[in-house]
Formats: C-alpha cells, sequence, structure tokens
C-alpha cells in the first residue's frame, strides 16, 4: 500500500493567530519545502490565506499505520514538528493541539474536499482549486515530488473542477475578496453619499477587489503599493490614484474604507498610526473609519486596532463569520452532489495506487530524479485520468 501522510493547520483546527505563527511567508516556503523533502519520498506544501499544509509520499507502510489516523510517530511528522516549533516559538504539543494529521485514503479524501471548496471558510471558495494546481507545479520545479503526489494532486484538481461544473457549487460559491466587496458595496450604497476607498496592496487581492467595486460611485479611490508599475497600473483601471506604502498614514487620515492586502510579513496598520489618523479625521470632522477589511495572511493590521472608538476593523475570521451559516436545502444539495463527485475520483484514484502496489513499484521512490519525472507523467497520463495540466488561478 502507498504510503501518504499529512499534518495541516486550517481554519477548523487554528486560530488566525496561531496560524499566523506557524505558516511561513511566502519567501520562505522554499526553504520549508526542501527541509521537508529530507523527511519522505515526496511532499508538497500548500499555503493560502486560510490554510498551511504538508503532503509526504513515502515508502509502503503496513495498512493499520496508514489507516490509523492518530499515530504519534507518523513517517516525517514529528521532525516537521520541530521545525515549526523553531520557526514559531510554540512547544510541539501545543502545536499538536492545532493540527490535524491524516494518513492513506484520509489523505485523499481532504486534499479532494480542500479542491472543490468544501473546507473552506466560505463554502466553494473560488481560489482554492488554482492553488492546489500550483502547489504541483512549485513541488515539481523544487523536485520535492515525484509519481504518487503528482497523481494525488492532478487526481484532486480532476476531482475540483469536476465537483465545481457539475454539483451547481458555483453558485453558492464565494471568496474572501468577493465577501469584502459585496460588504464595501453594501455600506456605500446604504450610506448615502460619496465615500472615498482605500486599498493598500497591489497583488490578486487587491485587483480583484478593485474590479468588483469600481462602479460604486466612489468620492475617490487611493491604491497603494510598493510595486509603483503595477499600482500605476491597478489605479488607472479605476480611475484612481497611486501612492507608495510610505504614503498610507496620511492617506488613512482621509479614507472611509480601507481595504489592506498585502503579503507583508509585518503589520502595516499599526495602532499608533490608526489612532493618529482618527485624530486628523476628528480635526476635519469625519470622526470614524466605517470599515476596514485586512485581508492579510499575517495581518496587515495589528488585531488591537479594533478596539479603537470609531473603527469597525474585520479580518479573515471576521469575514468568514459574516458569510453565513453553511445550511439551506440548496446548499445541502449541493454538497451531495459534490460528495459523490469526490467518492467516485477518490476510488478512481485508489484503483491506480492498487495497480501501483501489484506492479512493485510502491516501495521503489528512490530512484534518480530522471525516473521519478517520467513516472509522474505516466501517472498522469494513464489510470488517473490525465487531468489538464493547468487551472486559473
Amino acid at each position: 500500500m502507498i504510503g501518504l501522510t499529512y499534518i495541516g493547520f486550517t481554519h477548523r483546527t487554528a486560530p488566525l493567530s496561531v496560524r499566523e505563527r506557524i505558516t511561513p511567508c511566502a519567501g520562505e516556503i522554499e526553504a520549508y519545502a526542501r527541509q521537508v523533502r529530507a523527511f519522505a519520498g515526496e511532499s508538497a506544501v500548500l499555503r493560502t490565506c486560510g490554510r498551511f499544509e504538508t503532503f509526504l509520499a513515502v515508502e509502503a507502510c503496513s495498512a493499520v499505520d496508514v489507516q490509523n489516523a492518530d499515530a504519534p510517530a507518523a513517517p516525517g511528522i514529528v521532525p516537521i514538528l520541530a521545525l515549526l516549533s523553531v520557526r514559531s516559538g510554540m512547544p510541539i504539543p501545543a502545536l499538536r493541539r492545532h493540527a490535524m494529521i491524516l494518513h492513506g485514503d484520509r489523505v485523499v479524501a481532504h486534499l479532494f474536499r480542500v479542491a472543490a471548496g468544501l473546507d473552506s471558510p466560505m463554502l466553494g471558495e473560488d481560489h482554492v482549486l488554482g492553488q492546489v494546481s500550483a502547489c504541483l507545479t512549485n513541488a515539481q520545479r523544487l523536485g520535492t515530488t515525484g509519481p504518487i503526489l503528482s497523481a494525488l494532486f492532478r487526481s484532486a484538481v480532476r476531482a475540483g473542477r469536476r465537483s465545481r461544473n457539475e454539483s451547481g457549487i458555483r453558485q453558492v460559491a464565494s471568496s474572501f475578496t468577493g465577501q469584502a466587496a459585496r460588504l464595501l458595496r453594501d455600506r456605500a450604497a446604504s450610506d448615502g453619499r460619496p465615500r472615498s476607498l482605500l486599498v493598500i496592496g497591489s497583488g490578486t487581492m487587491a485587483a480583484e477587489t478593485l474590479e468588483a467595486v469600481k462602479d460604486v460611485g466612489w468620492l475617490r479611490i487611493v491604491v497603494a503599493g510598493r510595486h509603483a508599475s503595477r499600482t500605476g497600473e491597478l489605479a488607472a483601471r479605476v480611475a484612481g490614484r497611486a501612492v507608495d506604502l510610505d504614503s498610507v498614514a496620511g492617506e488613512l487620515a482621509s479614507a472611509d474604507f480601507v481595504v489592506a492586502c498585502t503579503s507583508s510579513t509585518t503589520p502595516l496598520l499599526t495602532t499608533a498610526i490608526v489612532r493618529d489618523a482618527l485624530r486628523q479625521r476628528g480635526a476635519c470632522n469625519l470622526r470614524n473609519i466605517p470599515l476596514l477589511i485586512d485581508l492579510g495572511m499575517p495581518r496587515n493590521v495589528e488585531p488591537d486596532v479594533a478596539r479603537l472608538p470609531g473603527v469597525e476593523l474585520l479580518d479573515l475570521e471576521g469575514l468568514a463569520g459574516r458569510s453565513g451559516p453553511d445550511g439551506g436545502s440548496v446548499v445541502d444539495a449541493v454538497k451531495a452532489r459534490a460528495a459523490v463527485f469526490l467518492d467516485e475520483e477518490q476510488v478512481r484514484f485508489m484503483r491506480w495506487c492498487e495497480n501501483r502496489r501489484r506492479r512493485g513499484r510502491a516501495g521503489s521512490l528512490a530512484r534518480s530524479p530522471a525516473v521519478e519525472r517520467g513516472d509522474a507523467v505516466r501517472a498522469d497520463e494513464t489510470a488517473v485520468g490525465a487531468p489538464e495540466r493547468r487551472v486559473a488561478g
């Protein structure tokens, strides 16, 4: 039997404050992935704003070991926890309390649900399928994966795409940027007068948010970013003004709605900066900041900002809490249909695993990179079903 192991920290197991400490920033993911590679034959690391997950493929385990999701000495788990303990400063027992550890077909079922958007804070979240695909692409680029995880992730992409196309989940899908945009539009419409918008960031989240709210009728739109060309391009799309990040404090004093979505590893808006902006607003009879949305992971805004009078601050957890319950007959029906497709794809992948075991290849992970790449291609193109190689993020 092929051995699959997983350790993950998600919104279901760890609060945002813990995930911030544990999750490597974008610039550190490659170093972490290379370290993890030493603990298993194959590995892949999935990092999104809501989850930090490590997938491992090891040599054949016994059926008991593979199915026991509580095994304390699972392959790779102890050294990974030690790595994360050093990184976060959290003791290993505390990390284990916030970790989900899975083995065997439970790893398959989990990844398929992730790709379908069924395990996201917002049902059907529309970015995660592309992120699962990008995870595999990055792992292959780094040389940390091989035939088993390549087949698993290709199957997950296929399962996620099929679920979205055939279950109706697209009709109820949401995302953090979509939720932020809906709140901005609703608040601006209910206010009764033109308002100003400050977007801090020039990446994908900033672009999607601006595109979704550009026709609201803003008094002023300001886009702040560290990359002048990208920031200028985004501002031009919405007839706004581009500034650099050093100007954020000054712009905050005249902004009514603020969206922060940068990759900064430290807060850009501290309590002191926001308090000073409130003082300046008071001098101009503006008084408060109606809404400040923090889409950053790690957070771009210090959590204590929420304690300042006159500020409503929503971070990722706050947005997820406003997305509403998952109940309802329509959503339940969508989930049920999606589960059928995911089950079918899981059976298909496990059949591929069994065929591989019968060929005597499950324990042959320690081969040359060229042979591993060849196996990965064959895995994609045979029993797993040859899913398409790229998915739009």
